[in-house]
């Protein structure tokens, strides 16, 4: 009843290549911006982030730019200057 014989295996073959040449035609059809799912990391045109280091203030534990020196905190020593 389940028999393998020549002409089912040529059928079943010829079967597999037309689904896999349809999906294939069908795929090509779509505009390349419906097919890309995502845009890689590297893409020229994603933006590129600036990163600033951060130092602690001893009074406080708060993290501030190294840039500005100083927390809003009056009694803050980076205020006075000392690293």
């Amino acid at each position: 009843m389940f028999g393998l014989s020549f002409p089912k295996l040529l059928l079943l073959a010829l079967v597999v290549a037309a689904v896999w040449y349809g999906f294939k035609h069908v795929q090509a059809r779509q505009p390349a911006a419906a097919r890309r799912v995502r845009e890689p990391a590297s893409s020229p045109d994603r933006a590129v982030t600036v990163t600033e280091d951060l130092v602690k203030c001893p009074v406080c534990a708060t993290y501030v730019a190294r840039a500005a020196r100083a927390c809003d905190r009056l009694d803050c020593p980076q205020a006075r200057g000392a690293p």
